[in-house]
């Protein structure tokens, strides 16, 4: 009963943090990013004396076998709350000396808000009675940094969290590359809104250099159609990691959406607090660090392997979870140990790992058409419409360019997208279509411009484009006109 209270007075202190969070710092505008409150109100005697449920979901165990071949130290920058991790179980795996406080609040302890050492106990704890970090610390091979780009009210704007974020970039190409290191930077925070440029820049170089970055997906829920993923986890080069429940559904609070890319354990999830103790937490916060702990062993066992192949040989083993393939809500799967122990990166999967489906969204078109009973000789009668356009196609790549390949079908995707816009879609025999600027004018095959003809040439033009088979395209219209052919 005591151990209750104490949770839910954790609990209160931490609804108190959000609201204060919500106020603008001092001489400055709205904050860009506030943590939610993510402790539980309640959790029994035997959660927080047992082992982390979602270490041993991911069955994360298993990696002991490889613990003898690993060869690449893993560094890990988790851009959040701490300006130093001094847990005990957390501490021995810290790189404090690299870390960096980007706020200018000059807080006295290391992790006020404690959200950064619950990510890093994710990713390194190793508590005596039972191992919480999914990644290889305890065997030598994962280290962390705490780079602080939110403040103690887990508040953060974004000149903190690019000066965070190009720091570690830095960090790495300065210090860590020449150590033969591999690098991840862990982002378990977010904004629903557009996001930043410069930061995305900094993303697209990282990757280039060949650093992993990860997010969390969003606690944001999922409505069944488009996206609630959160920036910077919907940005093309992050690996956005979503959350599941200990029965392997979907969390209910978890974000979806085309950008998802995996999931992992997030509900009611073990992990360590700055006051030296534990607590049980929710959220994709928790689910983003427990794989990258989960890539690290990737990392370290594999020294060679590049940053397309970690997501390749991800990819290859996955544990898929709903539909076959790909689903907005938990990405290509979750990545379960078991089935990677006894695989080589390169080598052929259980399944065809050269052709996948993928989900291609997003893209707004702007057009006109009339329908079947309207005249063709009112030339004004044509209506204009702002229709979301998704497609489901097939997808080729070699071995180590998954990404490559997917931002390439996204690329040309778009392009598609922006050529269908401020066209006229006028049937082969609208002799209306004379009175309309040529080039504005798509002449479809068929005696009529309905929405399920225009979606029809969408689909024909994909296939061109993409060069490959497209299983499916959806055409919103509206909130009550969706066509999917």
């Amino acid at each position: 009963m005591l151990l209750n209270e104490k949770l839910l007075n954790l609990r209160r202190m931490e609804e108190d943090i959000f609201k204060r969070a919500l106020v603008p710092a001092e001489g400055r505008g709205a904050p860009d990013v506030v943590l939610p409150p993510e402790i539980m109100p309640f959790a029994p005697m035997e959660a927080l004396s047992s082992d982390n449920w979602g270490y041993t979901y991911l069955k994360a165990n298993a990696f002991e076998a490889w613990a003898k071949r690993l060869k690449r130290p893993v560094t890990v920058a988790i851009i959040d709350t701490a300006r130093s991790f001094d847990h005990p179980d957390v501490k021995p795996y810290a790189v404090n000396e690299d870390g960096r406080d980007f706020t200018g609040e000059n807080a006295p302890d290391p992790d006020t808000r404690g959200h950064g050492t619950m990510c890093a106990g994710c990713v390194v704890g190793t508590p005596v009675d039972g191992r919480i970090g999914t990644g290889p610390a305890a065997a030598g091979f994962c280290k962390v940094i705490p780079l602080a780009g939110l403040n103690s009210l887990g508040q953060g704007y974004m000149d903190w969290l690019n000066k965070a974020f190009e720091y570690a970039v830095n960090l790495y190409l300065d210090k860590y590359k020449k150590r033969g290191h591999a690098f991840v930077i862990s982002n378990s925070w977010g904004s629903s809104g557009t996001g930043d440029a410069r930061f995305e820049k900094m993303v697209d170089q990282a990757v280039k250099e060949g650093i992993i970055v990860t997010a969390s997906a969003g606690n944001s829920g999922y409505s069944g159609s488009g996206s609630s993923v959160i920036w910077p986890g919907r940005l093309k080069n992050v690996w956005s990691v979503a959350s599941i429940e200990a029965n392997g559904a979907p969390s209910s609070f978890s974000s979806g959406g085309p950008e998802v890319w995996s999931t992992a354990p997030g509900g009611a999830i073990k992990t360590t607090h700055p006051s030296g103790g534990y607590v049980i937490v929710s959220g994709t916060s928790f689910s983003n660090p427990l794989t990258v702990g989960i890539l690290s062993w990737f990392l370290a066992a594999f020294p060679d392997m590049e940053l397309g192949e970690a997501w390749d040989f991800a990819r290859s083993y996955i544990t898929d979870l709903m539909s076959p393939g790909f689903d907005p809500r938990t990405g290509w799967g979750v990545p379960v140990a078991t089935p990677y122990i006894d695989k080589i990166p390169g080598t052929t999967p259980d399944l065809d790992e050269n052709t996948v489906d993928v989900e291609l969204r997003g893209q707004t078109v702007l057009f006109a058409n009339r329908q079947a009973e309207e005249s063709p000789f009112d030339y004004d009668k044509y209506t204009w419409h702002s229709a979301k356009l998704s497609a489901k196609c097939e997808m080729t790549y070699e071995v180590g360019k998954y990404l490559d390949a997917l931002n390439t079908k996204k690329m040309l995707f778009e392009a598609l997208a922006q050529f269908a816009s401020q066209k006229y879609f006028v049937a082969s025999n609208d002799p209306g279509r004379l009175a309309l600027p040529e080039k504005q004018v798509i002449t479809l095959t068929s005696n009529e411009a309905g929405f399920n003809d225009i979606a029809a040439w969408l689909k024909s033009r994909l296939e061109i484009w993409l060069k490959s088979t497209v299983h499916q395209v959806v055409l919103e219209i509206d909130d009550q006109i969706t066509i999917r052919i």
